[in-house]
């Protein structure tokens, strides 16, 4: 086994972390800055404060953005191993053994995602390890652990006890993949109706920026330092609601 194969095995991705590269760094500081300064300045108007509001705001979209991207990442494999998983059953159907299914899946993903999508990424590891004696199901358990994703360890598991307690493995893997299958479609429905609240969420979220106009003009006319305080609990209610409204929308899966 050569040094690349070595180290390519050895480094596996683990999907339950997600590290920033420099560009994505500069785009989430640049993105929360400019947001906070744009409405902070709409809300006290104060070069100072928006400023160093727009400083805090940009270290903190850093781990926003991290979360995001590491979820997005999770949900593409999850759709990306779905398919796998169709093209396993296909292949295990017309009576290919084990190392061919998993040369095929390779194959199909290849040409579905592109040879550095995550799970081409996953499928070259497990033929490589194939090729080399290693044992599938150690290696289906590595990727079900280091992915943090239920249905890829049900998998893992199901193969698990075709292999060590025998059983017709082309029946059993057609019925995991239509369990498996309905599962992350349901799922990926209820993501879909979901985001249409959250959507409206964020919609709402933009009424502050219309209402500030009024509340400055009646600081205006009355103690500057109610007008102040006034904005700052409107700012503090709002960041309150969204996140409550955050929590409700969201669902784990």
């Amino acid at each position: 086994m050569s040094a690349d194969i070595k180290d390519f095995l050895n480094n596996p991705t683990d999907y339950k972390q997600y590290n920033l590269n420099m560009g994505e760094k500069v785009v989430a500081f640049a993105v929360g800055a400019l947001l906070a300064f744009f409405v902070l300045h709409i809300f006290f108007g104060n070069i100072i404060v928006d400023t160093v509001g727009a400083v805090v705001t940009g270290i903190v979209a850093q781990p926003i953005l991290k979360n995001i991207l590491k979820e997005r990442r999770k949900n593409n494999l999850i759709g990306q191993f779905k398919d796998m998983l169709d093209s396993l059953s296909t292949s295990y159907s017309v009576g290919k053994n084990t190392t061919g299914s998993f040369e095929d899946a390779y194959k199909d993903m290849e040409l579905q995602y592109g040879s550095s999508s995550d799970i081409c990424l996953e499928l070259n590891r497990i033929n490589i390890g194939l090729k080399n004696v290693s044992s599938i199901e150690d290696m289906l358990a590595d990727f079900a652990d280091r992915s943090g994703i239920d249905d890829i360890r049900t998998f893992a598991d199901v193969f698990y006890a075709i292999n060590r307690r025998g059983g017709n493995i082309k029946t059993i893997i057609g019925e995991t993949k239509s369990i498996i299958c309905e599962k992350i479609e349901i799922e990926q429905e209820i993501r879909t109706i979901t985001s249409s609240s959250a959507n409206s969420l964020y919609i709402i979220m933009c009424l502050p920026l219309l209402i500030v106009p009024m509340v400055s003009g009646f600081s205006e006319d009355g103690d500057p330092l109610i007008g102040i305080l006034t904005k700052i609990a409107a700012i503090i209610l709002f960041v309150i609601a969204f996140l409550i409204g955050k929590k409700i929308t969201y669902i784990k899966f």
